[in-house]
Formats: C-alpha cells, structure tokens, sequence
C-alpha cells in the first residue's frame, strides 16, 4: 500500500521528489502537443504486445 496526493501546481511537489522528476522524467512537465498523433497506448495494449511476442508457457 501507498499513500500519495494530487496537485495541480508542480510547486506543491515536495523535494526530494521535485529534484527526481525534473533529473529522470522532465519530459512529464510539459503536456504532449494538442495536435499529436501518437496512438494512446496504457497498460493493456502493452501487456496485449508482450503477449503477442511471448511463447507460449511450456515452449
């Protein structure tokens, strides 16, 4: 279990937290352009492709 919270504004982002996104993922802190095109992909499809590449068990 975990416990987090929500925030609207990234200066409510405690460090050293703030100091990881900004090394790790800076890419987060700003939102994909309106117009891209990229398929959306979540959890699903990406199990979907590793399923789809996997042999099957016993193989």
């Amino acid at each position: 279990n975990a416990t987090g919270f929500s925030s609207w504004d990234k200066e409510d982002i405690p460090e050293p937290l703030m100091s990881v996104l900004k090394e790790r993922y800076p890419t987060y802190f700003e939102p994909p352009p309106v117009d891209d095109s990229r398929p959306n992909e979540t959890s699903w499809t990406v199990f979907q492709k590793h399923i789809d590449v996997s042999p099957p068990a016993g193989h």
